[in-house]
């Protein structure tokens, strides 16, 4: 394994002052960074003929930051949560969009009303959100609300079947963190990395989602051996 360098630069590529969160298709291999290409579209990047296109996106998301971007197998498109919804970091609802990828254009569209459960995570920016048991579940975990001057401690998990939110069992306050890198193994969702109030963190966490209990460490999965007979 190694880095390699990409000697192509995307068209009108362009920092965001905020995260550049970007999802792959795994079926195409096409990577998606929203406000990646001129500060409000999307960069669609092809690395194999080293070339990008710009995507228009929603005005509604054209001064947001710091969302949270995953793709999504079941909803053959990528899934954008959270983050500000204005310039000055207003944050009056939980973004939620959907975009899928069509041959002759792509498909933004506003899911947030669409959204069920009885707890909804409340509007934040920076948080962590991974995909789960094949892209029937959606993990969110942690971020930041801005205005409050409050790092969550709460985690969420979608049911993408039925649009529904159930609230798992929060983090102690210690380990409450926004900014993190996640990902999932099996029925274990793990997150490492962070910061709470700018001390960043370095360890590991891990959230078992079937028992929606933390756990103090990750089991690696065994694959039994079979042997001929």
């Amino acid at each position: 394994n190694r880095w390699t360098s990409q000697v192509f630069k995307p068209k009108d590529a362009a920092s965001t002052g905020g995260n550049s969160a970007g999802a792959t298709d795994p079926k195409t291999g096409l990577i998606y960074i929203p406000k990646a290409a001129g500060g409000d579209a999307m960069a669609q990047i092809n690395l194999k003929t080293k070339s990008s296109i710009n995507i228009p996106m929603p005005k509604e998301l054209k001064a947001s930051k710091f969302f949270s971007v995953v793709w999504n197998t079941p909803l053959k498109g990528f899934l954008l949560i959270g983050g500000s919804t204005g310039w000055i970091g207003q944050l009056d609802r939980l973004n939620m969009y959907l975009y899928q990828p069509d041959k002759k254009k792509g498909h933004w569209q506003d899911i947030s009303n669409k959204i069920q459960g009885t707890v909804i995570p409340a509007p934040r920016i920076s948080a962590c959100l991974a995909s789960a048991n094949d892209g029937n579940q959606l993990v969110y975990f942690g971020g930041y609300t801005r205005d409050k001057v409050s790092i969550h401690r709460d985690i969420h998990i979608l049911d993408i079947k039925t649009m529904t939110w159930r609230k798992g069992t929060n983090i102690s306050n210690k380990e409450r963190r926004s900014e993190a890198a996640c990902a999932v193994s099996g029925d274990q969702f793990v997150i490492w990395g962070g910061q709470q109030q700018g001390i960043p963190f370095n360890n590991t966490i891990v959230y078992n989602i079937k028992t929606n209990k933390w756990v103090k460490s990750f089991k690696a999965a065994v694959k039994k051996m079979i042997i001929p007979q």
